[in-house]
């Protein structure tokens, strides 16, 4: 005989001998002395008895062979107390109660039903250490109270941190100072509080003085109190001109000789000319006094002169120098020499005859324009010595005339030429006045 199951609930048993032409027309579990056996009803009305059947757990497929009168059903159906799958899976997942929208919980019971719950734990459920990432603290002991802290750079709200062994305060803010910090000085807690002049004097030990305090090393000291100083260098006081009196300075030996020596006082009170010729002993002439080494002097009276050098202003000629070799009778002209070059350029502030002793090849010599400021009427004579024949090359400021002609060359030979110039402002030229070559 041969079993196959056809689902859950149902199998097919087919006899592999019997009688031609008679079916089975029922199969019923029947028990007999506390054992299953199958009551077989054929269509002839006769019935057969197979068993005991035995019940092993269904793995393999269909069919299900029967050896001699043992039949092995591996898929029990559900109304004979299997669960009518043929996976374990299956099986497994007829036998729960539903688990739709039941993801993430466990099976637990009330001691009469089954049911899906949440899970709760309580510190009895636990064992070992719970790691951070599956929402432990990743330690088995703690310290303290209240709540777990896990970050390396946690923010606390007014923690109280007791006395720590150790801490670096870089970051921190908030610190009171009069009831924070401890170990400090007399003062020095209200100093830090309200940094004043005033606390900070209070705060020091061994202060100079009273009043605001003074760092820079050049500071500006509104009508200070200086006392009287040990030493002191007064280069660029000002505004002393009321208090260095006579009366007030003489105490100081550094000030009184000078100050209380004769007009010294007044000509600090009033700086005027009339009152440095009173304070000085060793003045020249009356009147106001010149400083400038290039004066110009206004129809000064010069008086008469005992000297051998003489600098100044003659007739309506103004030259800013000059050197006179006498001074008795006749005045000389200013003698400028030019270097020894291919050009020759005078300057008419301090040149009234300019010379030059020129050992160039023959070539060109180029007179150039003067410089200085000109004055209508200004004479200069250029005297010049040359070895070769120079050709003349004339600035166009310089101007012949119909009558005498600008010269073309020089001499040459080591003779002197002479050429003389006379300034006219109107047609802004030096014009030739005179010609004399060949000394």
């Amino acid at each position: 005989m041969q079993v196959t199951v056809v689902d859950g609930n149902n199998v097919t048993v087919s006899l592999d001998r019997g009688v031609a032409g008679v079916g089975i027309a029922s199969i019923s579990l029947v028990v007999i002395n506390n054992a299953n056996y199958l009551l077989i009803t054929y269509t002839n009305g006769t019935t057969q008895t197979v068993g005991p059947v035995g019940v092993i757990q269904y793995s393999g497929t269909s069919p299900i062979n029967v050896n001699g009168s043992v039949i092995s059903l591996t898929t029990v159906p559900i109304n004979l107390g299997g669960t009518g799958q043929t996976t374990a899976a299956a099986g497994l997942n007829a036998l729960l109660p539903a688990q739709t929208s039941q993801a993430n919980k466990y099976l637990q019971t009330d001691g009469t039903n089954a049911s899906w719950d949440a899970v709760s734990l309580s510190t009895a459920d636990i064992t070992g250490i719970l790691p951070v990432v599956n929402g432990g603290t990743g330690v088995g002991t703690s310290t303290g109270s209240g709540n777990t802290v896990l970050s390396t750079s946690p923010t606390l709200v007014t923690p109280v941190l007791g006395t720590p062994a150790s801490a670096t305060l870089t970051n921190a803010t908030g610190l009171p100072v009069a009831t924070g910090i401890s170990g400090l000085g007399t003062g020095v807690a209200t100093f830090l509080a309200t940094p004043s002049s005033a606390n900070l004097a209070a705060a020091l030990t061994d202060e100079t003085g009273t009043g605001a305090a003074v760092f820079a090393t050049s500071p500006t000291l509104v009508t200070p109190a200086l006392g009287t100083p040990a030493s002191g260098v007064m280069t660029n006081v000002t505004g002393t001109a009321a208090g260095l009196t006579a009366g007030n300075v003489t105490t100081n030996a550094n000030l009184t000789g000078a100050i209380t020596s004769t007009g010294n006082a007044t000509l600090l009170g009033s700086f005027t000319s009339a009152n440095l010729a009173s304070a000085l002993t060793d003045e020249t002439g009356t009147g106001v006094a010149v400083f400038a080494t290039s004066p110009t002097l206004v129809t000064p009276n010069l008086g008469v002169a005992t000297g051998t050098s003489f600098q100044g202003i003659i007739g309506n000629v103004t030259p800013a120098a000059g050197t006179f070799t006498t001074i008795t009778g006749a005045i000389l002209s200013r003698v400028v020499v030019i270097a020894d070059a291919i050009s020759i350029t005078v300057n008419v502030d301090t040149t009234d005859i300019a010379t030059q002793a020129n050992t160039q090849a023959v070539g060109t010599l180029t007179i150039n324009a003067p410089t200085g400021t000109a004055i209508n009427g200004q004479k200069f004579i250029l005297r010049l010595t040359s070895t070769n024949v120079q050709t003349f090359a004339w600035n166009a400021v310089f101007q012949g005339s119909t009558d005498i002609s600008l010269p073309t060359a020089s001499s040459g030979g080591g003779l002197t030429d002479y050429v003389g110039f006379i300034y006219n402002s109107t047609s802004s030229k030096w014009q030739m006045i005179a010609k004399v070559f060949g000394f």
